[in-house]
């Protein structure tokens, strides 16, 4: 099977890997909440700071608070760097471990995901080691390209969506966790789809092709993974196979949706094709999600529109 033919969510069921899933999630949701923190100390540097008090504390002279504090500034970036550093550990020195046996026995096991998680290993690596993304390294990765070479790397929000993205985590079905010694646990991402729609649109941040050529439904054999700066997320189904000449080889239909790309007014472009407006992809992830074949999980569907 070679990464053309990967099922859409072809992850195993594996109570390992479904662990991994949900202590990442519940990192992230820790992280989220620090950061949220962080910023409503900006914006009221002299408010109250729940939590226990220290008798003994740090005194700093002539290092500003505000700037500490900014969005993505110094406080934001420990904390990122923690974040890395657990979710790699998470994967280097656990959960890598248990699956090992079924790593041995099927080289497609997780293959795309592993793939995945040894560029967050480079990044990682280069954010706890200097801070710089080095050439060879993080500064050239295949599907994480949040840097180049030499790039002094400002981690945001949107890198760790981009991850979770990629690895095909962004979901809204229960991650189920079941254990004699405890009660059951869960993890799902959450969109609130009852507020009303932002003026200003948030960026799209992340995408992430999916094909499943051996869908019965034409609509369903290619699709985006779509993630937004404000964690909003969604499939989408497009029918590429109609919008193209039908003489078309198919590594040449590959390619072309291999090479989807966020264009430089932050839409989605496909090469030769058909450009879809990021706002238009939002307004659907609010949407509620469609029926939708078993593989694809859950989807959105684009008001009116077509490629």
């Amino acid at each position: 099977m070679n990464d053309h033919q990967q099922p859409l969510h072809g992850n195993p069921s594996h109570p390992e890997w479904q662990r991994f899933q949900h202590d990442v999630i519940v990192a992230t949701d820790s992280l989220a909440y620090i950061l949220d923190g962080i910023s409503r100390i900006h914006r009221n540097p002299d408010g109250p700071i729940g939590g226990p008090k220290l008798r003994g504390f740090p005194m700093l002279t002539g290092e500003s608070f505000r700037d500490r504090t900014r969005p993505y500034g110094p406080m934001m970036q420990t904390v990122f760097r923690g974040w890395f550093a657990e979710v790699f550990d998470l994967w280097e020195s656990v959960y890598e471990l248990r699956l090992s046996d079924s790593i041995d026995a099927d080289g497609e096991f997780l293959r795309l995901e592993r793939a995945v998680l040894e560029e967050f290993g480079q990044v990682r690596n280069n954010l706890l080691h200097g801070g710089v993304a080095m050439d060879g390294e993080a500064g050239n990765l295949r599907r994480l390209q949040w840097f180049k070479p030499g790039e002094r790397m400002r981690m945001q929000f949107w890198h760790v969506l981009d991850f979770l993205n990629q690895m095909g985590w962004l979901m809204e079905d229960d991650v189920l966790i079941l254990e004699e010694d405890r009660g059951p646990r869960t993890s799902r991402w959450h969109v609130e789809r009852d507020r009303e729609l932002e003026k200003i649109p948030p960026q799209l941040v992340s995408i992430r092709p999916l094909i499943d050529l051996g869908a019965d439904d034409p609509m369903y054999r290619y699709g985006v993974g779509v993630a937004f700066d404000n964690g909003v997320f969604g499939n989408v189904p497009f029918g590429f196979e109609e919008a193209i000449d039908p003489v078309t080889p198919l590594q040449d239909r590959i390619r072309t949706w291999h090479a989807i790309e966020i264009d430089d007014n932050g839409n989605l472009r496909i090469p030769g094709v058909a450009t879809v407006g990021a706002r238009d992809l939002y307004q659907g992830c609010l949407a509620e999600p469609a029926r939708a074949p078993a593989t694809w999980m859950r989807v959105i569907g684009l008001q009116g529109h077509s490629i």
